[in-house]
């Protein structure tokens, strides 16, 4: 007999992406660079030079569970980033005001990046 399924859970997402000039293989050690100065708990996914997956210590947040992660398409000369959270599936308020402000502040991280 076969176990039955997990439940799955669901969670919210919201992303930011943002355009460089310059081509992937430049965009992505400074991308890896930003992660790191993020501490995250954990890499989740590391899959140069196009995808880094990571999950974030919620200790100190009003977010139950929080993970992030950048893509990055190329675009021969350039490349295209995007960066995608998941969070709670029924996050509070509070929560939902710390997930703009990551999105505001990651959305900033993006343009400083070379070539942004």
């Amino acid at each position: 007999m076969l176990a039955p399924m997990p439940v799955k859970m669901k969670h919210q997402s919201r992303s930011v992406e943002h355009h460089l000039c310059v081509p992937r293989a430049e965009a992505w050690p400074a991308i890896v660079s930003l992660v790191d100065d993020l501490a995250p708990l954990e890499r989740l996914s590391v899959e140069p030079p196009w995808r880094l997956a990571f999950e974030m210590d919620t200790t100190e947040s009003q977010l139950e569970f929080s993970q992030g992660t950048f893509l990055i398409r190329d675009d021969g000369t350039e490349c295209h980033v995007a960066f995608g959270l998941v969070f709670d599936p029924v996050p509070s308020d509070a929560a939902l005001t710390e997930v703009d402000r990551i999105l505001v502040d990651m959305s900033a991280r993006l343009r400083e990046l070379p070539g942004g």
